[in-house]
């Protein structure tokens, strides 16, 4: 079983900002997506 965690501090803002936030999802993704972890846990 492979647990992953990643603290998503200063992540973005209080408020949804759609055009801030998808540069770093699209960069954060494939590293989450690569690890294949059975759970993944978001602080």
């Amino acid at each position: 079983m492979k647990l992953a965690t990643f603290n998503l501090e200063s992540f973005g803002s209080d408020r949804l900002d759609e055009d801030a936030l998808l540069p770093r999802l699209t960069a954060l993704r494939p590293r989450i997506l690569e690890l294949e972890a059975d759970i993944l846990c978001l602080q």
